[in-house]
Order: C-alpha cells, then sequence, then structure tokens
C-alpha cells in the first residue's frame, strides 16, 4: 500500500511539473519532474515511515536520515542551478549554465557539509 502511494506521489508531482513547464521543452520539462517527483516522494515515505511505523517493515539504523540527507543536497544543488538559470544576467547562455553549475554545486556540498557536521 505504501509503495502505491508513493508512486502516486511520484507521479502526481512529476505531472504538475510538466504541466506548468512555461517555456521549457518537453524532454527538459520531464527529466525535471521525474527528479522532483522522487525527491518529493523520498522525503514523503520518510515521513510516513516515521508517522505509521507498523505500516513499513523496519529499516537498517540511520537509513531514513541518510536518505534525507541526500535528497536534500541534491534538492538545493537543482534548486539554485534553476532559479540562476532563469535570470537573465549574463546574457550568454553557456556563461549562465556555468555560473549556474558552481553556484548550484556550492549550494549541494555547503548543504552536505551542514549535514555532516551536525548529524554525524
Amino acid at each position: 500500500m505504501m509503495a502505491l502511494l508513493y508512486f502516486f506521489v511520484w507521479a502526481a508531482v512529476w505531472a504538475w511539473v510538466v504541466q506548468g513547464r512555461g517555456a521549457w521543452n518537453l524532454i527538459l520539462a520531464n527529466l525535471a519532474g521525474a527528479a522532483c517527483g522522487f525527491i518529493v516522494a523520498m522525503t514523503f515515505s520518510v515521513v510516513c515511515s516515521s508517522l505509521f511505523p507498523s505500516f513499513v517493515p523496519p529499516s537498517p539504523a540511520g537509513l531514513a536520515s541518510s536518505v534525507l540527507q541526500v535528497i536534500t543536497t541534491i534538492g538545493v544543488l537543482a534548486g539554485v542551478w534553476m532559479w540562476l538559470v532563469r535570470r537573465p544576467e549574463p546574457e550568454n547562455p553557456l556563461a549562465r549554465q556555468l555560473f549556474a553549475g558552481i553556484c548550484g554545486l556550492a549550494a549541494g556540498v555547503t548543504t552536505l557539509m551542514f549535514f555532516a557536521l551536525n548529524f554525524h
């Protein structure tokens, strides 16, 4: 039952992102939708497994925390990247992608270091 709920959340977020894609082409919208849906579904799964532990088989200690930390790091990296790519400066698309990629990578590493220093 939880697996069906997990896949429903994944598909719903995926469809929501693709419908609101704006000027993005369909391939990029589907890639972003799949990634966003996966992140939201994994977070949903971790939250539901902590709220309803009897429905989910026991997992190794710390697995949920590790999964949530990695997904949060990936979400920060992708979110900063997508936020900076949509800005109008710099005007050259390659320079904008490089700038957004470097800033996204820095934000992702910073988030991962925050988790590593505070929770392990």
